[in-house]
């Protein structure tokens, strides 16, 4: 055992081993309070987030598009669309639309017919037009290969129309109202020039309440749009 130093009236003196465990419990014993005390200094700013305004607005604007009718297992249709929307704010606007189906044969009826099978007689698509409430709450900016800032925005439609439908071999066609749901992303070209791509389901008010689905692709102009 190794001898204890005294001081000169014979009491021990802490050796360097006691002396550093006493300063280890001292500051144990003052860390909560020095804790507790730099979190009150620390003053809370909340969240902290950098938004952008909109690089490119819209005001009225007139869309030129290509609609197609994929659904239907006997024909399919393409439509030639033309759209005007009015665009209260950034993220409301009202739009109204137009096509005109033009129907090409898939071919299933004529094997169905060599078959010894003949199909009923079923409804085509020619003419529609509808009014949607329009809500685009995705602004969107990205890069594209890292060279170019690209620019768009994802909105979502609600609303209705009517559809004229044509049975087969007959000319006379019936209108029938039809509500419908979208969704549609636009890519921004220019201030005045951009890019949509929509797909839409119509619900006809029919006696088997048909579905109609319409995805179309087109190129819009911008005008009368605020600074």
């Amino acid at each position: 055992m190794r001898a204890r130093a005294r001081d000169r009236t014979g009491r021990l003196l802490p050796n360097a081993r006691s002396a550093g465990l006493g300063l280890l419990a001292i500051c144990c014993a003052l860390a909560p309070s020095l804790a507790a005390r730099a979190d009150d200094e620390v003053e809370d700013y909340g969240q902290v987030a950098a938004i952008q305004n909109r690089e490119y607005r819209m005001g009225q604007e007139l869309e030129l598009a290509v609609a197609l009718l994929p659904e239907d297992a006997f024909y399919k249709g393409v439509a030639p669309e033309l759209s005007y929307t009015f665009h209260f704010t950034d993220s409301w606007s009202f739009e109204a639309r137009g096509a005109y189906s033009v129907d090409f044969d898939t071919g299933l009826k004529q094997q169905l017919l060599e078959l010894g099978t003949q199909p009923t007689a079923f409804q085509e698509t020619r003419l529609f037009i509808t009014g949607d409430v329009v809500w685009s709450p995705i602004y969107i900016k990205g890069t594209l290969t890292n060279r170019s800032v690209m620019h768009g925005e994802i909105y979502f439609a609600l609303g209705g129309g009517a559809f004229e439908e044509v049975a087969t071999g007959s000319n006379l066609g019936n209108f029938y109202p039809a509500p419908n749901l979208g969704v549609g992303i636009r890519f921004f070209l220019s201030k005045i020039w951009s890019l949509r791509l929509d797909v839409r389901d119509n619900v006809l008010i029919d006696q088997n309440f048909d579905n109609v689905l319409d995805a179309s692709l087109g190129i819009s102009v911008n005008f009368f749009a605020p600074e």
